[in-house]
């Protein structure tokens, strides 16, 4: 059987007891959006905008560009603004049993904002196996939950779905969130 691939992306190789397979497992807009920022370099403090002038990303400015690709009209904000508005519309994600509802998610932990990627086995939930694209004090990188975690400081992680990620705050709601420290 021979099958073509428009990208690499769109293919994983998996080495089991020594013999490797593909898997054809298709990514979600918002995992193919974000790959074209694979490779640019990180800054901790990069601003939302300096993913156009490909000068550096974060977490949170290549998740909203991944947004302004797909045509969602969001504001500039920054991470705090960001968790502020998302995090109590977030649900608690729980491993092998949150459905992937959505064709895209967007996950994320009180230091962090990634994308889901592929549902790696297709089996409908979100578990260890399927990928993530996400910059984790590095440059955008696909991964699996499972690498991402071991990495990771353990912290509740919460997703929010394409029907209610996808929502961003106008102006005026940007102006009336309590931004606390953390």
């Amino acid at each position: 059987m021979k099958v073509a691939f428009r990208s690499f992306s769109r293919f994983i190789s998996i080495s089991a007891l020594g013999v490797s397979s593909l898997l054809a497992a298709e990514p979600t807009p918002g995992g193919l959006a974000m790959e074209s920022l694979i490779g640019m370099p990180y800054r901790l403090f990069a601003r939302q905008g300096e993913t156009d002038t490909r000068q550096a990303l974060n977490c949170f400015t290549s998740v909203m560009d991944a947004l302004s690709r797909l045509g969602v009209p969001c504001p500039k904000m920054n991470f705090k603004q960001g968790f502020a508005f998302w995090w109590p519309r977030g649900k608690e994600l729980r491993l092998g049993e949150t459905p992937i509802d959505g064709r895209d998610m967007l996950l994320l932990t009180r230091s962090h904002f990634l994308l889901l990627h592929t549902d790696r086995n297709e089996n409908g939930v979100v578990d260890e196996d399927d990928l993530v694209i996400h910059a984790y004090f590095r440059p955008v990188e696909i991964t699996t939950i499972k690498a991402w975690l071991q990495e990771s400081r353990r912290e509740e992680i919460r997703y929010l779905s394409v029907d209610d990620a996808f929502v961003c705050p106008t102006r005026a709601e940007l102006g009336r969130l309590h931004l606390s420290r953390r």
